[in-house]
């Protein structure tokens, strides 16, 4: 009984592919502030809205922008001044510095995040000072990518397979 030997030979390529980005990605975000978590979100629909139009405007595509958090937390004071009342007038005087007290709600913020494609660069500028003039508090990050990876991906597997038959074609020689 001869066991039977099998002979195996293994290649591996390499594929690089470079590439410029082809999109911007931004990320903003809206806080608004209102006495009422109610007021803080009608204000915040209405400034997402003038941001919505202004991105359409300058030829952004509806499918390149998207909300991608909306959060509201109730604001809290732990100082409250103290309020003297002249008996006189009825008048009412703060004094200063304000004194601590119990925590409580003085108000509610609504913060919502977006992110927009910008696929021309020339407009990029533009555009980050048009988000600031239309009610964007926070310009959270500014990215540079490539809209379809997968392309490239796939251009380096093509690159790296003929890479690997090339130096299996060098064996047999």
């Amino acid at each position: 009984n001869t066991a039977a030997t099998t002979n195996i030979i293994s290649f591996s390529g390499e594929g690089k592919i470079f590439a410029k980005p082809d999109i911007a990605l931004l990320e903003f975000s809206i806080v608004t502030e209102a006495v009422t978590s109610k007021a803080a979100q009608n204000d915040n629909s209405k400034k997402s809205q003038k941001v919505t139009d202004f991105l359409k405007k300058q030829k952004i595509e509806e499918k390149d922008i998207k909300t991608t958090r909306y959060n509201i937390y109730p604001r809290y004071s732990s100082y409250q001044p103290p309020v003297i009342y002249d008996g006189s007038t009825g008048a009412e005087t703060r004094i200063y510095p304000p004194v601590p007290s119990e925590p409580k709600i003085v108000g509610y913020s609504v913060n919502q995040g977006f992110q927009g494609k910008v696929r021309d660069f020339n407009k990029l500028s533009g555009v980050v000072d048009g988000l600031v003039a239309n009610s964007v508090n926070n310009i959270n990050n500014l990215g540079f990518s490539i809209e379809d990876p997968e392309r490239l991906r796939s251009e380096a597997r093509a690159k790296a397979i003929a890479d690997a038959k090339k130096k299996a074609d060098e064996l047999k020689d």
